[in-house]
């Protein structure tokens, strides 16, 4: 956890290096001959330079920190290591200094599930990329989520540009049995009194999400607050300035590994739209939240949105493809 912390800053510098530096390199990932402006396609396509160097730099050095660990990076690590070789000095860094985090002493039984064997770590290095090509850098984080056994037990959220007097970003960060912790005070809050929803703007506008809120407002109005980036969405909850994430498919793993793990540290309840939990397993057919999201800060109000979002006698949840929502 202290080398996942320590990696996140150094992975939020690059980033903010990459902003000031002002040639993103931005494009398209997916389909190399599109001409159109990065900021113009969807989230999940765009990549930019920050992206690549910050996996490598997180990912080169959990390796050569833990040699045998198992990661899945939201990027190509070949693509990340050929763009890190551009940079004139890559931060490489020993075990050795990283320094310790207080108050992580692990409980007996998670100490001893962490092994090689069944712990993976989930790594998005820039979440919000669309957001970060727009300039809305608040969006952006660095996510580290540890799943042991697939599923998530210990999470690492970074934003890199929350305030210009953090340099190193503002970290949130925490364990299942441990506590939740970071550099904000306090680190997590209380859900608000009033049952207050957060979504990302292209699927607020799908006919689920309306009509789950439309049933949700049957006993008061209730008004979602619109916001992008599936990490700091997450996070919002956590804070207790929304009190429950609600996303149709388009993310992916990394996107929510890291915030599961706290919001279920603090007693909350993450799992799709039919109220089953995902699975993180390493070299699955595919790592996209297929069956969308409801990420509550309480069991009480994760049932009460889960109610109001099912269809009955409906399937698989409605498709919000084209939203693929800071998968980035």
């Amino acid at each position: 956890m202290s080398a996942c912390v320590h990696l996140s800053r150094v992975a939020g510098r690059v980033i903010r290096e990459a902003h000031r530096e002002g040639q993103l390199g931005a494009h398209n990932k997916r389909n190399e001959s599109d001409q159109q402006e990065a900021c113009q396609m969807e989230a999940s396509e765009v990549l930019t330079i920050a992206d690549l160097r910050a996996q490598h730099v997180i990912v080169s050095n959990i390796r050569a920190m833990f040699p045998g660990i198992r990661l899945v990076g939201e990027e190509d690590e070949e693509d990340s290591k050929k763009e890190a070789s551009n940079l004139e000095e890559l931060p490489v860094i020993s075990l050795e200094e990283i320094p310790l985090l207080e108050g992580m002493d692990a409980p007996a039984e998670l100490a001893q599930s962490l092994t090689l064997a069944d712990t993976c770590l989930w790594i998005d290095p820039l979440d919000g990329t669309i957001e970060f090509v727009r300039g809305n850098l608040q969006h952006v984080c660095v996510l580290i989520g540890i799943a042991v056994e697939n599923r998530p037990v210990a999470g690492i959220v970074l934003q890199p540009f929350l305030t210009e007097e953090t340099p190193d970003g503002v970290a949130t960060y925490g364990a299942v049995g441990v506590g939740v912790f970071g550099d904000r005070q306090p680190a997590y809050g209380e859900a608000p009194d009033t049952l207050t929803p957060g979504m990302q703007e292209k699927c607020s506008k799908k006919d689920r999400m309306r009509k789950g809120m439309e049933r949700l407002s049957s006993s008061g109005p209730v008004q979602p607050v619109i916001s992008q980036g599936a990490g700091q969405n997450l996070l919002r909850v956590l804070r207790g300035e929304t009190s429950v994430f609600v996303q149709g498919p388009g993310a992916s793993r990394w996107d929510t590994c890291a915030c599961e793990a706290l919001l279920m540290t603090v007693g909350g309840n993450v799992t799709t739209l039919e109220g089953t939990p995902y699975q993180y397993l390493q070299d699955a057919p595919s790592y996209l939240n297929s069956e969308g999201l409801i990420a509550a800060r309480t069991g009480e109000i994760h049932a009460r949105v889960l109610d109001a979002m099912s269809e009955p006698g409906s399937g698989a949840p409605e498709k919000c493809a084209e939203m693929a929502s800071d998968q980035a």
